[in-house]
């Protein structure tokens, strides 16, 4: 597991896995291995039975069958990836976004400035690129009901949005209490009551935000805290999943300005994202220490895998 110590020093990443019909299924409780060696994939987003992945380390997305077979789906450096962060579908709209940045370890680094890209899911073709305005490092985003993508700077203290039709992202939200030590701002999500959350990689810290109001951002205290939290997602009954690159998943479920966290799982290899679906999240293993901590510099590590963990 990589130290705390080292990964906050890093320009580390954030995750979203993408899937696509398949005529082959597997049991719930059976994880799915990703077939790719050297990979890295950094998240995972679903449509029917399939996953896709992105891929720190070399800046593509691809198919992974429910029976692990490996399709390429985005080849890399399309449209300008680097490191291929974090990914959302907006199927309404026949769009898949991705976060391409550069935390220095991927085979195309320098060779683009960090940007909110977008796909075609039909086609794969390349649909949009918005680099961020000054620079800074893309890492989660959520798609809204109007199509609205938000999406979080983990190297400045911002939120940025690209509107329907806009030529460009813009800043909504910008706030020092979201300022960290290298890699902050990390998974983003909205629950069913409207609440937006955001939480931070590098102290562990949740905020749910109300931007527009005269107050808009509101801590949660915590009941322990959380270890490098990257994937936010929305749960049963308005709690929230978050994947903790310490190893966990966990539920928050938050009374007031107070979170009580349940650990789901705790055994897994330094996870970054998930696809939650059906009371179940598919836990992305995605061991990203063996690229970023100089303890296990040119060793290589075990199968990178989907792991299936029941939300009760």
């Amino acid at each position: 597991m990589i130290r705390l110590q080292s990964v906050r020093s890093l320009a580390a990443v954030g995750l979203t896995v993408f899937g696509f019909a398949a005529s082959v299924a597997v049991a719930a409780d059976a994880p799915v291995t990703i077939p790719v060696k050297g990979l890295f994939p950094e998240a995972v987003e679903r449509v029917g039975p399939d996953f896709v992945v992105t891929s720190l380390k070399t800046g593509s997305l691809t198919r992974i069958s429910p029976d692990g077979t490996a399709t390429p789906f985005v080849a890399p450096g399309t449209n300008g990836l680097v490191s291929a962060i974090g990914l959302r579908a907006d199927p309404a709209r026949d769009l898949l976004y991705v976060c391409s940045s550069d935390p220095g370890v991927s085979t195309l680094t320098g060779s683009a400035a960090p940007a909110l890209t977008a796909f075609r899911l039909s086609t794969a073709a390349p649909a949009g690129r918005w680099e961020l305005p000054g620079g800074g490092f893309c890492n989660d985003m959520i798609v809204e009901a109007d199509g609205t993508v938000l999406v979080t700077d983990s190297f400045n203290p911002r939120l940025l949005a690209l509107t329907p039709g806009a030529s460009a992202l813009t800043e909504v939200l910008r706030d020092p209490v979201f300022k960290g030590e290298g890699f902050a701002l990390n998974g983003i999500a909205r629950t069913a009551d409207g609440s937006l959350w955001v939480v931070k990689y590098d102290d562990g810290r949740l905020f749910r935000l109300a931007p527009g109001t005269a107050a808009p951002i509101t801590e949660i205290k915590l009941s322990r805290d959380l270890g490098l939290p990257d994937g936010l997602y929305a749960g049963p009954s308005n709690s929230l999943i978050v994947v903790e690159g310490e190893g966990r998943l966990s539920r928050i479920d938050v009374s007031g300005r107070d979170g009580a966290i349940t650990t789901l799982r705790k055994d897994l290899s330094m996870p970054t994202t998930a696809l939650v679906e059906n009371g179940t999240a598919w836990v992305l293993e995605a061991q990203l220490d063996y690229l970023f901590d100089p303890s296990l510099s040119g060793k290589t590590p075990g199968p990178f895998r989907l792991v299936p963990v029941a939300l009760k």
